[in-house]
């Protein structure tokens, strides 16, 4: 957009250098030719006044040529600069790009992990509840082994007295 405007305003110029070039020499054409056809004598005259309007007008070509190349010369640059700017934001959005791959790679990744810890966490939960469940059990034949225990104490206990009496008894015919 820059360029072109810069473009369409160099066009402009020149065409009105040219313009304004070829009025004056036009304009001292006629009066020269004016002079010629009046034959007043002054032929001389107007081919001199032709000759420098044409030394005008090569001149304001020259100008316009001097104009022309400043201006190209100007559009040059300008295009290098867009070129290196492009060039530039090419680069940053390649970088950008890996960024942007990178985080999605680290996004897929965690995702993942936090996948993992959901089934890790399931498990352990599974895992608790076993152990919760066997040490109920290992409770429950604990108290099991304990009545037992308490029921052959209370079942030997006739035996044992029996035997303590016995021993008493031969404890007692011994001394006597």
């Amino acid at each position: 957009g820059e360029m072109q405007e810069l473009l369409r305003r160099l066009k402009a110029k020149c065409r009105e250098r040219a313009q304004q070039a070829w009025f004056e020499w036009s304009a001292k054409a006629e009066s020269a030719l004016r002079g010629t056809e009046s034959a007043d004598g002054h032929i001389e005259g107007g081919l001199h006044e032709t000759l420098e309007a044409l030394e005008s007008f090569e001149s304001a070509l020259a100008s316009n040529k001097d104009a022309m190349a400043a201006l190209l010369c100007d559009f040059e640059a300008q295009r290098t600069r867009v070129i290196e700017e492009t060039e530039a934001v090419q680069h940053a959005n390649e970088h950008y790009t890996h960024v942007f791959e990178h985080l999605r790679e680290q996004q897929r990744e965690e995702n993942e992990l936090r996948s993992r810890l959901a089934a890790l966490d399931r498990q352990l939960e599974m895992e608790t509840k076993r152990v919760v469940s066997l040490d109920e059990r290992a409770a429950s034949l604990t108290k099991s082994i304990a009545d037992e225990e308490q029921r052959m104490r209370d079942e030997t206990r006739p035996l044992r007295d029996v035997e303590r009496r016995r021993l008493s008894l031969e404890a007692t015919l011994a001394t006597s």
